[in-house]
């Protein structure tokens, strides 16, 4: 027995005794119904958590909070600069297409639509009307015509939307025009 100890090396006769203890303490755990610290505890189902009264717990975010007067007025200047700058890039979009610069096309209108998502953020709304849309007393305040003409006797209606309105909602059902959708008549 003496012989077959020295064979071993030095470091792995502690390694195997303390594997042995491991194996007999799980023996023994699960004989006497404890569990292992190598065990994790089995997790209960569909407990409902208890809310505790814990002062320093994090605060639940409110659903919807009041806005200001100030953030709307932010909104509504942001919304506006926002349009200025949709404005510009359409006349860059256009300049790209007139040479020829697909690529540039393509940015410049991925940068229009990154604009556009913003001016929901700042609850701006666009707005465009199809052709063939009468024009309605309720719409005269919400369209510039630019262009074309109509027939005597009969109704005007739009032959194109040449640029898309846009409008501040600041309320359930209150808007504010930010411009007027241009548009060409017959």
């Amino acid at each position: 027995m003496m012989i077959l100890a020295l064979d071993i090396p030095f470091i792995a006769l502690p390694v195997a005794v303390g594997v042995i203890a491991l194996i007999l303490g799980l023996i023994i755990g699960k004989l006497s119904g404890k569990k292992s610290a190598l065990i994790p505890p089995e997790e209960p189902e569909n407990e409902p958590e208890e809310e505790e009264d814990d002062p320093t717990a994090p605060i639940v975010p409110m659903i919807e909070m009041a806005r200001s007067p100030h953030d709307r007025h932010r909104d509504l200047a942001v919304g506006k600069g926002i349009v200025r700058q949709i404005d510009f890039l359409d006349t860059m979009i256009k300049s790209a297409e007139k040479n020829g610069d697909s690529d540039a096309t393509n940015q410049l209108a991925l940068l229009r639509k990154e604009f556009e998502g913003l001016l929901k953020e700042c609850a701006v709304e666009a707005f465009d009307y199809a052709p063939e849309t009468v024009v309605a007393a309720e719409m005269r305040s919400r369209i510039q015509i630019i262009g074309g003409s109509t027939r005597e006797g009969e109704r005007t209606r739009i032959a194109e939307t040449i640029r898309c309105g846009f409008t501040y909602l600041h309320g359930d059902e209150d808007t504010m025009i930010i411009r007027k959708a241009e548009v060409l008549i017959k």
